[in-house]
């Protein structure tokens, strides 16, 4: 056997940096530099990098980590922030060891993490619980859930700083970034006595729940929820889509939000006749904002409510920001945003909710919303609903909106705090934001804006018709019965209810452009110039009416009812298909007793329209919704006397679309 000799010194290199050649002990690099960053490379690692007895080696300022593998936390149970928790679920405030390191996630994703305090009310949640001057950067959280807060405490504890990245960031840099999953934080308390302390969810965000920093190129797509009861007093704030909170300093550019955010506070069974509900500050991306919030948008939905036995206030509610106090510069919001206040035996209130803010204290300038926005408030006692608007709804003494917009169609709102309202005509319209110096110029590389519909920011992908209708098409070629609410509708852009050439031909027409062309099908008549009733589909089991040619409305046949007498009723029925239509005509005719015997049309068993005595040919038209529907014409007959010719005749029948 050759013998091998290794130098003392190299063993005690083995010794101290052995793991450095491989995974699952030790950590790989010495963290000095990005270049020799710590590497987590499989679960193992990852766990050595997340136990706080390591904290001093792995998240001190100054130290690189990177992750080289993507993470599947699936099996892995947590009740506090994965990474940097907060240790005294007790207190409020901060108690713990920060991250302040930086942490490279290279690209990769850590998927299926799940944090559940099983009712502990923990506060600084997410997978790292407080960041303090720390960087995190490229790194995707995905499938995450957060469940965090009491269903039915017996005191009240309120829960905070949660988001799916951080709960609590403070200083430092995030970019890269982004969450999809689910984050939940709830706080209510079955205590019968009064205190100082309010039943609360605050700063709880999609990504981050307070956020204090510089942010870039960052989004999420996570359900936020918040919900709390209390027999006294509940006051949920600071509820973001994006960030619960953007503290002072802070900048956060070309970042987004697209899922919906929900806030609510419930009444408690048998609740104080004093009980105060305040719920404030919840918005599309950030519940409130006192830092520059710079080329962003929100689309998702946002929703407010609290119901009270006595005070209710809901407020400072918004598409994009609920309060804001910084800047907000070349950004926008999409999604609707609906508040509602219920207070029983006291008092409502629904104010300072907007399609874009619910209250500006500070500058807002170019930047618009489109989302429809919707109040409501219901008390036996008093209400107030004020202060509500298209793009703001309450503005500062001294603050600013400028060169801003809201859609006045879509929003249902004509008045706003500050903005202009335009029509849905002129929001897609250049010529609109360009009169107020909106940069759409790309010729110098460097415009902020480009029309897309609406506007839509530079940074963001272009949505073209590409490869992706290209495989919906595929996906349900050939299918039929396709109503508009079926998930094969997706490629009926002909809207017939069919997947075939027609719809290939829409295709080709939209390809590469910025919006599908749909055409609608052709009109479906029944003019019965066939001689018989096989131009639609009547129902032969209920249809007894017959094709005649010796009264008409136009062309050679008409269909008319059976001959009946007392008692007695005719039909003419069917079911069918309306998919691209949304009215229905025809013409009629009538010859009966009036005010007994009566012609009535049917949609869906619901009455449309009726006509009796002598009525020559009329023409008629009725809206008619999308899918399958049940039509029918009854001629029918009361229980005594008979007059003219006792019929009734349709022609021409139609359905159509009105644009």
């Amino acid at each position: 056997m050759k013998r091998v000799y290794v130098p003392v010194c190299a063993l005690i290199a083995l010794s101290v940096f052995g793991s450095a050649f491989g995974a699952g002990g030790v950590l790989p690099g010495d963290g000095l530099t990005a270049t020799t960053a710590f590497q987590i490379q499989d679960l193992d690692d990852f766990r050595e990098f997340a136990d706080p007895a390591n904290a001093a080696t792995y998240w001190a300022s100054g130290v690189h980590t990177e992750l080289t593998v993507p993470l599947n936390l699936s099996g892995e149970e947590y009740t506090t922030a994965v990474i940097a928790p907060d240790t005294d679920s007790s207190s409020t405030d901060w108690r713990g060891v920060p991250y302040q390191g930086f942490f490279h996630g290279n690209g990769f994703e850590i998927s299926n993490m799940t944090i559940d305090d099983k009712d502990d009310c923990v506060n600084n949640v997410g997978l790292f619980g407080r960041i303090e001057g720390g960087t995190v950067e490229d790194l995707g959280i995905v499938n995450c859930t957060l469940i965090i807060g009491d269903d039915s405490a017996a005191t009240r504890r309120p829960t905070g700083y949660i988001g799916a990245l951080c709960g609590n960031f403070y200083g430092g840099m995030v970019s890269n970034c982004y969450a999809t999953g689910s984050v939940q934080a709830s706080s209510h308390c079955a205590a019968s006595t009064m205190s100082s302390t309010s039943s609360s969810v605050y700063s709880l965000g999609g990504l981050c729940g307070s956020f204090v920093g510089t942010m870039s190129d960052c989004y999420s797509t996570c359900t936020v929820n918040a919900s709390a009861s209390d027999y006294y007093s509940a006051s949920p704030h600071s509820i973001g889509g994006l960030c619960g909170s953007i503290g002072s300093s802070s900048t956060v550019r070309n970042s987004y939000a697209i899922g919906p955010v929900t806030a609510e506070v419930s009444r408690f069974s048998g609740g104080h006749a004093s009980a105060i509900y305040n719920l404030n500050q919840v918005a599309g991306l950030c519940g409130q904002n006192y830092g520059t919030i710079s080329n962003c948008h929100a689309s998702g939905t946002v929703q407010c409510s609290a119901d009270n036995v006595s005070l209710s206030d809901v407020r400072n509610v918004g598409g994009l920001v609920g309060y804001n106090n910084g800047t907000i510069h070349n950004s926008y919001a999409t999604g609707s945003v609906s508040a509602s206040a219920v207070g029983d035996s006291r008092v409502a209130y629904c104010h300072w909710v907007g399609g874009l803010a619910g209250n500006n204290q500070a500058l807002i300038d170019k930047s618009y919303s489109v989302g429809a926005v919707s109040v409501s408030a219901s008390s036996n006692n008093f209400t107030n609903i004020y202060d509500n608007g298209g793009l703001c709804g309450v503005l500062g003494t001294g603050d600013m909106i400028t060169n801003s917009f809201w859609d006045t169609d879509t929003s249902g709102m004509t008045t706003s705090a500050g903005g202009a309202g335009k029509t849905t005509g002129e929001m897609m319209t250049e010529a609109t934001f360009t009169a107020a110096g909106w940069d759409f110029d790309a010729s110098d590389g460097s415009a902020d804006w480009v029309m897309a519909g609406y506007p839509q920011l530079t940074w963001q992908p272009v949505e073209k018709v590409d490869q992706e209708e290209l495989t919906t098409l595929a996906q349900y070629w050939q299918m039929t019965g396709c109503t508009s609410t079926q998930p094969c509708s997706a490629a009926d852009w002909y809207t017939d209810g069919a997947i075939n050439m027609l719809d290939l031909k829409q295709l080709a027409e939209s390809w590469l452009g910025a919006d599908m062309i749909t055409a609608h099908r052709a009109d479906m008549i029944d003019d019965f110039e066939t001689g018989d009733l096989t131009a639609l589909e009547w129902d032969d089991y209920y249809t007894d009416w017959s094709v005649v040619s010796d009264t008409v409305y136009e062309g050679g046949f008409s269909a008319k009812s059976a001959e009946i007498t007392y008692n007695q009723h005719s039909y003419l029925y069917m079911t069918v298909d309306t998919t691209g239509f949304n009215r229905i005509g025809f013409a009629c005719k009538v010859s009966s007793e009036f005010d007994d015997d009566w012609l009535i049309f049917y949609i869906d068993g619901a009455e449309q329209g009726r006509w009796s005595g002598e009525q020559n040919w009329q023409e008629h038209s009725f809206p008619i919704t999308e899918g399958v529907h049940t039509i029918w014409w009854t001629f029918a007959d009361d229980a005594s006397g008979l007059a003219g010719a006792n019929a009734a005749w349709v022609d021409n029948i139609r359905f159509f679309n009105a644009e």
